[in-house]
């Protein structure tokens, strides 16, 4: 997937906002050139965070690297026949985790939790499985790919 192309299909980041991210994950990458599956899960899950409006961008780079091990494994999934389900989770607005991970990490304190201090009442979800199949639908769209098949 190219840059420009993946850009088009998020929801909130803006061009600056990408270009910042790009720099924060040590990436020197322009608008043509091609995105390894791994960027292009960090800069879906990063326009996910933004939509959810919790945390700034020192907090969503923190938290795409504390989770980058579990991402790095997941986005080696996406060229394999059957995708595993995949989800990141924020407990609480404070607390993150995600599929394979031990723990949580407080965003607020940037420190590592083994467990939750207290019970959490509210928590959000994204199945980073989907977000990922729906971003490379829109992709296929904007190139005017008939239709993706959604159930794949």
């Amino acid at each position: 997937m190219i840059l420009g192309d993946w850009q088009k299909c998020l929801v909130l980041l803006d061009e600056s906002q990408v270009k910042r991210l790009i720099k924060s994950l040590g990436l020197d990458i322009s608008p043509e050139e091609e995105l390894d599956p791994l960027t292009c899960v960090k800069l879906a899950l990063a326009d996910w965070f933004a939509h959810l409006g919790l945390f700034t961008d020192a907090q969503v780079n923190q938290i795409l690297s504390v989770l980058d091990e579990q991402l790095s494994a997941f986005a080696d999934t996406l060229t394999d026949s059957l995708v595993p389900v995949f989800t990141v989770v924020v407990c609480d607005g404070r607390w993150i985790s995600c599929a394979g991970r031990a723990g949580f990490f407080d965003i607020k304190e940037f420190e590592e939790a083994e467990e939750l201090p207290d019970y959490c009442v509210t928590h959000i979800m994204c199945d980073v499985t989907q977000l990922h199949a729906r971003m490379e639908y829109r992709a296929g769209k904007l190139r005017g790919k008939e239709a993706l098949d959604v159930d794949d």
